[in-house]
């Protein structure tokens, strides 16, 4: 989870822990959400692309303010004090100022700025700046913080450095203060880190590409509401030269946050990691990374969909020097829907879907030699993908997840090894060895030893969840003796539907996944609660209703719009899951009344039964309108 500039996701490091958190009904209750101090005396400032700045107070709607940053600078001065400011922002395309529209301090009661709409009001990133972020909160801006109907798009960065030098960053958002952060009906569109360059001497290495984040938050709590982050591209690195690697790619993150988060109704999807130069490893792609820095930090997804994220490619080693072993490929990056360090996790009617682990790089080609040539490198490994990746290492600590979608999640595969060299007069190089393919799982909760974890999984939908293949082994070099061919990378050591180490209860819910449907880790136990339809009998316990059918997500749609706020997969009304639970059992009514797109159950099986996974079939009546 590196390349974050702020670094506070250690790359591919174990994930760490947290204690406890609160809840209100099973919903995430964010602190600082209602506040009336002074809400009789409040304080509106307009901005306008026909406005201009100064002298002016931006206090009259027919003589605005020209740019958000003035206004900016007004909500952070004594007028604002104790007050609730909004800033109306009309149509048009606003630039920010270079590095960032920045609010570093001041003490208003609440900040809102709102915008005419997302396709009408826009922040568009200004070219070729280095590092540049839409809108910035300072930490010393106590007040909670509101941004409502506005676009902030890309491209940008690229003002490419050299002698290595890494690529400028990329931020919608940031904000560093303690208050609430809200964002409604907001979207962060196409914004794309800058290229590292490449090494100037064999002693430098190449640039890391630069890392992008639709929103960064630290040090207060967030909430989404109908707001898009979407094609988010992270730089790429920098080429070697000599002996010197390349650059890593930059990691692209939706959201990157330390703190309670709420999402609803949002749709994080589409990023892509930086491909790796020269033995630089592939950056990652995840849409939510929540890492918090202390306790009482939960998480909530409502219906909202984490998707279709690709990790970058490691880099081609480069081949070796006459005689001179080559270098190994770059890592491919991980590509994950939510990653969560924490102690309380609350999912329901979402998808996490569409994941891709980045392609290990090929080993480089070995150095040919009068005498001896050089072996070829290893290939890279394959990156990880997986819709959900959570953890936590001490303390109480609980997973819920129901009506949800977690499927076709691919890890990526082995980058080949490299071929030895030729070896003239003397011995061929050994061929390089393939890498070894990365992890896939629709979700992976896990708890330290340390910790205590419940998970529990209602009517889920977790099918098509799979592994790779390793790298092809390098051939052996030629020469008067011949070298040995290298080892072929090893598949993907895990690929299931679900993989955990803690206690699970599954009920009501579908699997069919190549891999295994259910991993258990160190004997972990799981309570099979009944009415559970897989393709193997990895997950089932003896259940009341539970049953294997091989090949049951045969005829299952793939991810579509089948109505609802998310992506689903429509289920056959005649698949064997369609009518496996029954209604006595409590799970097509009460709490599980509607499926993942809010339609009713029982449906199609209706009276007595409805359907295991997160899809309720519904006939279709002739002639009904």
């Amino acid at each position: 989870m590196g390349q974050h500039r702020r670094a506070r996701l250690p790359r591919r490091a174990p994930l760490i822990g947290l204690a406890t958190a609160a809840f209100g009904a099973g919903v995430l209750v964010l602190p600082g959400v209602i506040s009336t101090a002074n809400a009789a005396n409040p304080l509106t400032l307009y901005v306008s692309v026909d406005g201009f700045d100064g002298p002016n107070d931006c206090t009259v709607s027919t003589r605005p303010c020209h740019t958000l940053r003035h206004a900016l600078v007004i909500a952070g001065g004594d007028t604002a004090t104790g007050r609730d400011v909004e800033i109306s922002v009309g149509p048009g395309r606003y630039t920010p100022n270079s590095i960032t529209d920045h609010l570093a301090g001041g003490s208003p009661n609440s900040l809102t700025i709102t915008g005419a709409g997302p396709t009408e009001t826009v922040l568009t990133m200004p070219p070729d700046v280095g590092n540049v972020i839409g809108l910035s909160i300072g930490r010393t801006f106590t007040a909670r913080v509101t941004v409502n109907s506005l676009s902030i798009v890309g491209p940008a960065p690229d003002a490419p450095g050299h002698d290595g030098a890494a690529g400028g960053f990329a931020t919608g958002i940031s904000d560093d203060g303690p208050g609430l952060l809200t964002l409604a009906d907001v979207r962060i569109d196409g914004l794309t880190g800058g290229h590292g360059a490449p090494a100037g001497a064999a002693t430098i290495p190449g640039g890391e590409g630069g890392s992008v984040y639709g929103l960064e938050r630290t040090g207060g709590p967030t909430a989404l509401r109908n707001t898009i982050i979407t094609g988010l591209h992270g730089g790429a690195g920098g080429a070697g030269f000599g002996n010197s690697v390349g650059g890593d790619g930059g990691a692209a993150t939706g959201v990157s946050t330390d703190a309670a988060l709420s999402v609803t109704s949002s749709l994080i999807s589409h990023l892509t990691g930086g491909g790796g130069a020269n033995s630089g490893d592939g950056g990652n792609a995840y849409s939510v990374a929540v890492e918090p820095g202390h306790s009482d930090h939960p998480v909530t997804v409502l219906a909202s969909e984490f998707s279709d994220n690709v990790g970058g490619a490691g880099g081609p080693g480069l081949p070796g020097a006459p005689g001179v072993d080559a270098a190994a490929g770059g890592q491919g990056g991980e590509a994950v829907g939510l990653c969560y360090v924490g102690p309380h996790l609350v999912i329901a009617d979402s998808t996490l879907s569409g994941h891709r682990g980045g392609i290990g790089g090929a080993g480089g080609r070995g150095g040919d030699a009068t005498g001896n040539a050089g072996a070829g490198g290893n290939g890279g490994a394959g990156g990880t993908a997986m819709g959900l990746l959570s953890n936590t290492r001490e303390g109480l600590a609980s997973t819920s997840i129901t009506d949800s979608t977690i499927s076709d999640n691919q890890a990526g595969g082995g980058g080949v090894g490299g071929p030895g060299g030729t070896g003239r007069t003397g011995r061929g190089g050994d061929g390089g060895n393939g890498g070894a393919a990365g992890s896939a799982a629709g979700l992976m909760p896990l708890v330290g030893q340390n910790g205590i974890l419940t998970n529990t999984a209602t009517h889920l939908t977790v099918l098509g969840n799979l592994g790779s293949s390793g790298g092809v082994a390098g051939k052996a070099g030629n020469g008067l003796t011949p070298g040995v061919d290298g080892t072929p990378g090893a598949n993907s050591p895990t690929a299931a539907g679900l993989v955990s180490n803690a206690w699970t209860t599954l009920s009501a819910s579908l699997l069919d996944n190549a891999g295994g449907d259910c991993l258990l880790l160190v004997s972990a136990p799981l309570t099979d609660a009944g009415w559970n339809i897989t393709s193997d009998d990895s997950c089932l316990q003896a259940g009341p209703g539970s049953r294997r059918v091989p090949g049951v997500a045969t005829g299952v749609g793939s991810p579509a719009d089948n109505g609802g706020p998310t992506h689903t997969q429509a289920l056959p009304g005649d698949n064997p899951a369609a009518a496996a639970v029954a209604v006595n059992s409590g799970l097509c009514g009460g709490t599980e009344a509607t499926d993942q797109r809010g339609m009713p159950r029982p449906g199609h099986a209706a009276p007595d039964h409805c359907a295991a996974g997160a899809f309720e079939p519904h006939r279709i009546i002739s002639g009904a309108s």
